[in-house]
This record gives structure tokens, C-alpha cells and sequence, in this order.
């Protein structure tokens, strides 16, 4: 994944300026994921994919969401779910 193109919908969005970080391709990315957020010691992560949302939770400190997204209707993660950024911020 490009950061700049990430780092642009952050800023587009109405995200404020932070550092954008790229954990890899394809989904080729689990380890490199949950080294980062442990690295970086983030509290809270926001994911579309159910195994990084299991992964995350698991090997983590920090507290995953998973963002709804029509790929992921299926999955039961209860509380977990997102089905929009603005919720984030009466989850945490």
C-alpha cells in the first residue's frame, strides 16, 4: 500500500497530521502488522480485515475495531464493529 495515498484520505477526511505507516502488500502483512502497533504502542487500531482483527486483539495490546465493510457483514465480533469512523470516537 502507497502511504501518500493513504496519508491523503487521512487528510482528506478530516483526519489531523500523524504518520501514515505501510505494513506491506496483498495481505502479506499479518506479523509485520502487529509488530508495528506493538513497536509503535498504540491503544487502539482500526481494521477491515477479520483475521488482522483477530490478530490484532490477540497479539496486541491495543484494542481493535473492525470497520464494516461488505466483505466482513458476516463476521460476529460483537462491540468490536465499526460502521463508520464516526463511532470510533464513543468506543473509546
Amino acid at each position: 500500500t502507497d502511504p501518500t495515498y493513504s496519508f491523503k484520505w487521512l487528510i482528506d477526511n478530516g483526519f489531523p497530521y500523524a504518520p501514515v505507516f505501510s505494513t506491506g502488500v496483498d495481505g502479506q502483512i499479518h506479523n509485520q502488522k502487529v509488530d508495528t502497533i506493538n513497536l509503535l504502542e498504540l491503544d487502539v487500531f482500526v481494521d477491515d480485515k477479520p483475521q488482522h482483527y483477530t490478530e490484532i486483539n490477540t497479539y496486541t495490546s491495543a484494542k481493535c475495531f473492525l470497520m464494516n465493510h461488505h466483505t466482513n457483514v458476516n463476521e460476529q465480533v460483537g462491540e468490536g464493529r465499526l460502521m463508520s469512523l464516526a463511532d470510533l470516537k464513543h468506543k473509546i
